[in-house]
């Protein structure tokens, strides 16, 4: 029997098949792990926009909480006559700021365009403060109000039963450091303080003792009780109750200063969902700086607010739509004394507002193709992170309604 091996030519054959297959297999390989890893991309920015989505919900429904819907027309507000009392809006909304801006870390204004603003073009993400008791769920009760000094001063904050006495002891109450009771009480919120009839007024801390005294320093001072003015406050003002208010910020913000040598070349195009606590002043406390999405690129809010009915009827409607309404002007922000909103707003007149987030992935995908958004109403289908590359990054959207009960529950219509 003769035995043959395998000629050159063959094993040439050989090697080429092996070679293409192997390269056919290793191209395979490439392409599943480059999907996988866009895939995960996208995952992360869906989870990322759903967390954001239901902080963002959780605020908003508690707008005007332990606060008012709008102080101008709030008959529980004291606003007696030839006095102008702080105003309060649950909402002070801005439509789109800037166009086509966003903000630079920890500015005060929208500063700075888009990322590669010619191809992401429509983008002008829009920012809301919102107030209401942000820090707490608690009514504190007040011990002594002094008008004429501008001061508050509380009872124990809480009191609790001695676990290590029987049942009927004596109960305690809490003790807090001086630094955790000017947490409670910080001089960046407002104090709302409602006598005993129910009325409510409005001032801003000012300055806050040792939790020995619980004493708050306030301005304006509070409204006296007098028998012109029965929605004030009385001296030991029995069964007066405070509480604090402050606001929160929504916007979308640069992650990095452009200008700083430090920044990572990768993260000069990143931008995030921020929150931030907001002064009396309603500007931005930059220790309170919290990320809500990151890779946020566009933030979207608008209302569904009742309007009176046809030809003058009592009756309101609400467009039920389930189209987004159009941008519209009931919570305008800009006048001059913060909290406030413009003095033609009707916060009160709200029901719900419908939020929008977009989320874009962390890197682009070459084999995504780029396209444009056609106006601020539509989703984004698409990110351009640098105007020289191939395809672009994915996006993810959450639209959500959220109801706002602290607004409607007190119905001023």
């Amino acid at each position: 029997m003769s035995r043959r091996g395998f000629t050159i030519v063959e094993l040439l054959v050989s090697l080429v098949v092996a070679a293409v297959a192997l390269i056919g297999i290793y191209y395979y390989y490439a392409t599943v792990q480059q999907a996988m890893r866009e895939q995960g991309r996208i995952s992360q920015a869906q989870l990322e926009a759903r967390l954001g989505m239901e902080m963002i919900s959780s605020d908003l429904q508690r707008a005007g909480y332990l606060a008012t819907p709008n102080s101008d027309r709030d008959p529980l507000v004291c606003r007696p006559e030839g006095m102008t009392p702080l105003r309060v809006h649950p909402i002070v909304f801005r439509n789109g700021g800037t166009s086509g801006a966003i903000f630079a870390r920890d500015g005060t204004a929208p500063a700075l365009p888009v990322e590669t603003a010619a191809q992401n073009v429509n983008v002008s993400p829009d920012d809301v403060i919102l107030y209401g008791n942000y820090l707490s769920a608690n009514e504190y009760l007040a011990e002594t109000i002094n008008a004429a000094a501008a001061t508050v001063r509380l009872q124990p904050l809480l009191v609790y039963q001695d676990p290590g006495v029987a049942d009927g002891g004596a109960a305690l109450p809490a003790v807090l450091t001086d630094a955790e009771f000017a947490q409670l009480f910080p001089t960046s919120a407002f104090l709302r303080i409602v006598n005993r009839h129910g009325f409510a007024q409005f001032t801003r801390i000012t300055s806050v003792s040792g939790f020995a005294s619980r004493m708050l320093t306030v301005s304006p001072a509070p409204i006296q009780f007098s028998p012109a003015t029965a929605c004030g406050v009385e001296g030991f003002c029995e069964g007066c109750r405070v509480n604090v208010v402050n606001g929160v910020w929504y916007r979308i913000e640069q992650r990095s200063d452009v200008d700083d040598p430090a920044t990572p070349e990768n993260e000069k195009e990143v931008t995030d969902l921020v929150r931030y606590m907001v002064d009396q002043n309603r500007a931005p406390i930059p220790a309170t700086r919290e990320t809500v999405v990151r890779y946020a690129v566009d933030f979207q809010i608008w209302f569904r607010a009742a309007q009176p009915g046809a030809g003058g009827s009592a009756t309101f409607d609400i467009n039920l739509s389930p189209d987004v309404p159009d941008d519209g002007t009931v919570v305008i922000g800009g006048a001059v004394n913060p909290p406030d909103g413009s003095l033609t707003a009707r916060p009160e007149a709200i029901r719900s507002a419908i939020v929008r987030v977009t989320v874009r992935t962390r890197i682009e995908d070459p084999k995504f193709p780029f396209q444009a958004r056609p106006d601020r109403q539509q989703r984004l289908k698409a990110w351009k992170v640098f105007p020289g590359s191939e395809g672009a990054a994915h996006v993810r959207t959450y639209t959500t309604e959220v109801e706002l009960p602290n607004i409607a529950f007190a119905n001023l219509w």
